[in-house]
């Protein structure tokens, strides 16, 4: 597990500059069009393409980015019900961040009319809450993408929420995970980089949040899962004999 696989993982690929295009404009809608939902159906299917990139990653695919172009419109809702199940489960795991946040943001917003009072309970708030969100998200992030790598071998949203199976899988494996952990934590800080350039930076991000983060996750679930066997190709049973009778066979002629 490395970054060097991620971006040879990309670069490997000589369709990757269309398909992070597409990527980049699904990601771009999905954003605008959250705050009245409709986004949601777009991150439903970028979840959907997360789940094939880590489903490729176990098997071995040297290009693991799917293609979106070869698609029909059909083949792209079927996206949708594996990426609307890993949203769900992506939002549940998050309610804990987002109630520690809404926590953090009422104290401040409540204690900021005095200028000294406010500031000093805003810093022992970040003293607080923010080791805390950090403990959570390190240990939520491993059991995530464990149950997103389970959620390939089986495609039930029950595979997210085996807590005491994934930590079975978990269990042992604590170097690889602290390294997971480190690698997405400079991932978070390059996005966190991308994030304050205007425009380009925004068009890098969008681009590349949704492929890179899958291709370390695949790689995790690879490690902790192992590697998912190939499918073995379909074999064609042959056909049976056609029970219709033969025509009956004519004798030649006799010659004279």
């Amino acid at each position: 597990m490395n970054l060097s696989l991620i971006i040879n993982g990309i670069l490997n690929d000589k369709d990757w500059l269309n398909k992070l295009l597409i990527t980049l404009i699904i990601t771009a809608v999905s954003l605008l069009l959250t705050p009245v939902l409709i986004g949601l159906v777009g991150w439903a299917i970028l979840f959907g393409y997360q789940i094939e990139i880590v489903r490729n990653v176990r098997l071995g695919d040297e290009t693991p980015l799917p293609a979106w172009w070869t698609r029909s419109w059909n083949e792209i809702q079927r996206l949708l019900t594996p990426g609307a199940n890993a949203l769900l489960a992506f939002l549940i795991y998050n309610i804990p961040n987002l109630v520690l946040g809404c926590g953090w943001f009422f104290v401040v917003t409540t204690s900021s009319g005095a200028a000294l009072v406010g500031s000093s309970v805003m810093l022992a708030s970040i003293c607080c809450l923010l080791p805390l969100m950090l403990v959570y998200n390190a240990v939520m992030l491993p059991f995530f993408t464990v149950g997103m790598g389970r959620y390939t071998d089986d495609p039930r949203i029950n595979a997210f929420f085996g807590i005491s199976e994934a930590y079975d899988y978990l269990a042992g494996r604590l170097s690889d995970t602290i390294l997971f952990l480190a690698y997405a934590l400079i991932i978070a800080l390059i996005t966190i980089g991308l994030m304050v350039i205007p425009v380009i930076g925004w068009i890098i991000f969008s681009a590349l949040i949704i492929p890179v983060t899958a291709l370390l996750g695949g790689q995790y679930a690879r490690l902790i899962l192992g590697a998912k066997a190939k499918p073995k190709p379909e074999k064609r049973k042959p056909k049976p004999p056609s029970s219709a009778p033969r025509p009956p066979q004519q004798n030649p002629p006799p010659r004279r």
